[in-house]
């Protein structure tokens, strides 16, 4: 289980905090997943964005364990999937999209320090990458909530970003998986 190690603070509409998990209210959160322990968590507009809860680390495990050589991830949020993967020998550069400078300002220092990550401020819907290049592993998380209307945007961004996979590389998109199976379970229930 990772945790990340951002400090706390506020930048215009975001917040980072911390959240404890305690025997007191361990019953409320335990069918979510979540057990005791101190959290991180990114609130925007006064909702919840992301947080290091095992539940969420589950939601990228399988892109954590196919990110290779050159990575890009369209969505900073709390950096999860950065700390996975930066120190690993099998990556070798680290390229991020995110739409938000606030969300750049409170995050983006504990990472940008590291040599393989350079971190964006772009929106992934309109980036394009320079000089031909290609990616090995492109990871795009930049819905702050899930639904199956998302999966035709989902569809639009992995096709879009398609010409900037490198041959044998793998791209996904948080909860595509998931949203595909409620979808289908949504059309069983019409029939």
């Amino acid at each position: 289980m990772l945790h990340v190690q951002i400090p706390e603070g506020v930048s215009g509409d975001y917040r980072i905090e911390q959240f404890t998990i305690s025997q007191e209210n361990f019953r409320a959160v335990w069918r979510d997943g979540i057990p005791c322990g101190t959290y991180t968590r990114l609130l925007g507009g006064g909702r919840l964005l992301m947080s290091d809860t095992p539940q969420e680390y589950r939601d990228h495990v399988l892109f954590i364990h196919r990110a290779r050589g050159h990575v890009l991830i369209n969505g900073l949020g709390l950096g999860m999937v950065i700390a996975a993967i930066q120190d690993r020998a099998n990556v070798q550069s680290i390229m991020v999209n995110e739409i938000s400078e606030d969300v750049i300002k409170l995050v983006g220092p504990t990472y940008e320090k590291h040599p393989k990550v350079t971190i964006n401020h772009a929106d992934a819907y309109t980036w394009k990458p320079t000089n031909g290049q290609k990616f090995d592993a492109i990871w795009h998380d930049v819905w702050g909530d899930v639904s199956t209307d998302q999966l035709a945007e989902m569809t639009k961004l992995s096709r879009r970003y398609a010409r900037w996979l490198a041959p044998g590389g793998f791209q996904d998109c948080w909860k595509k998986s998931f949203l595909r199976y409620k979808k289908r379970q949504e059309q069983r229930r019409r029939w």
